[in-house]
């Protein structure tokens, strides 16, 4: 399934469950950013990413996991882990970052 920006900036707050080899763990999106086009044809979309807030334990490494969630369906996207601050958050938790061309 292709997802759109808008559609995924409308699920921002929402819980997605990740699968791993640590069982299920449940991720919260926090952020969706649109990327600049630098020179992509019309017919590409506009690339975007995704800023995941996860639980402090355990720590994903970079691959690529299977994301599920009650609007979106089932996806299977790489996460990259990219910080262990959380805007907003009350405490440091890891940050996962999915990039879309």
């Amino acid at each position: 399934m292709t997802i759109s920006f808008q559609e995924i900036n409308a699920q921002l707050g929402t819980v997605f469950i990740v699968h791993t080899q640590s069982g299920a763990l449940e991720l919260k999106l926090m952020e969706a950013s649109e990327r600049p086009r630098r020179g992509l044809p019309e017919s590409f979309r506009t690339p975007f990413s995704l800023v995941f807030a996860g639980p402090a334990e355990p720590m994903l490494s970079q691959d690529n996991y299977f994301l599920d969630h009650p609007v979106l369906g089932r996806n299977q996207w790489m996460l990259v882990p990219v910080s262990k601050y959380a805007l907003g958050a009350e405490s440091d938790v890891p940050l996962y970052e999915a990039v879309f061309g």
